[in-house]
């Protein structure tokens, strides 16, 4: 058995951030490390390595592309 996909979610939008999350929850083969709304509290995601992040390029008051960015600018 192969190790689980360890995906980390970024949405301003509780709504989208919880029906994607339980979408994904739902895969056998994905575990999802958490669901957040801003660049802040991704800090704290990005500690327990990611595999895969997925990130709303239509934020506010940072969008996606600039949180990218941001992360890749720290080292992430």
């Amino acid at each position: 058995m192969s190790e689980k996909l360890r995906v980390a979610m970024v949405d301003d939008q509780s709504l989208c951030r919880s029906g994607l999350s339980e979408l994904l929850s739902n895969c056998y083969d994905i575990e999802v490390l958490g669901a957040v709304g801003s660049l802040q509290e991704l800090q704290k995601l990005i500690e327990q390595k990611p595999d895969l992040l997925i990130v709303d390029l239509r934020m506010k008051p940072m969008d996606g592309i600039s949180m990218i960015e941001e992360l890749r600018r720290n080292g992430c």
